[in-house]
C-alpha cells in the first residue's frame, strides 16, 4: 500500500495512521472516503483542495474527533448533486456541522489525489466519484431530482465514475491511476 498517499485515516480497529504533517504547507486535492460498517465498501464522502492540505485535514479531523453533531442549523444541507443529506447546518459553518455527522462511518480515509490545488481537478474527482457530501460554491437551497444524472455528461465527457470500493489499497491504486 502507498502510505505516502494517505493523509489520515481511523480504521474501526481503531488503527490510525497520522500523516497529516508531511502534508503541511502542501497544496493539492484530497479526498475522504468512509464505509458505514465493516462489510460495507468504502464511498467518497467529501473532495476537497487547499495551498495547505495539513492544516485543513488537521482541522476537518478536529471537527470530527471534538465536536459533537449539533441538530440546530436551520439549513438543509444539499450536496452539489442537488440530494439533501439529512441534516441541517449554518451557512459559514458547514466544517463544524459536517463531521461530527461521519461519527456513522466506522472507518474514514483521507487521501492525497493531486498535487496542486486545481478547482477543475477537485470538481471532476467529485464527479468522478459522487462524493457524498461536496459542495462546490453557493449551495443549493432545495434538491434537484436527478442533476448527477443529467449533468454527469457534460462535466465528465467520457469518464467513467468509480464509486465504491473494496478496500484502501484499491481506492489508492485508482487515485494513482488519475493522477
Amino acid at each position: 500500500m502507498d502510505k505516502n498517499k494517505i493523509i489520515y485515516s481511523k480504521l474501526g480497529d481503531g488503527t490510525e495512521i497520522n500523516n497529516i504533517w508531511n502534508y503541511i504547507c502542501k497544496q493539492g486535492v484530497w479526498a475522504l472516503y468512509g464505509k458505514k460498517d465493516l462489510n460495507s465498501k468504502y464511498i467518497c464522502l467529501n473532495v476537497g483542495k487547499s495551498v495547505d492540505i495539513g492544516r485543513e485535514i488537521l482541522y476537518d479531523v478536529a471537527c470530527m474527533h471534538f465536536l459533537t453533531q449539533s441538530g440546530n442549523g436551520t439549513q438543509e444541507y444539499i450536496n452539489q448533486f442537488g440530494e439533501y443529506q439529512g441534516f441541517n447546518s449554518e451557512s459559514g459553518w458547514t466544517q463544524e456541522y459536517l463531521y461530527p455527522i461521519l461519527d456513522e462511518y466506522v472507518e474514514k480515509i483521507f487521501v492525497y489525489v493531486y498535487d496542486k490545488s486545481c478547482s477543475q481537478h477537485e470538481k471532476e474527482f467529485a464527479w468522478l466519484t459522487k462524493a457524498k457530501y461536496w459542495r462546490n460554491g453557493k449551495a443549493f437551497t432545495k434538491e434537484k431530482d436527478n442533476y448527477y444524472e443529467e449533468n454527469k455528461k457534460e462535466v465528465l465527457k467520457d469518464k467513467t465514475g468509480f464509486y465504491e470500493f473494496e478496500s484502501i489499497g484499491e481506492i489508492l491504486s485508482k487515485i494513482k491511476g488519475y493522477n
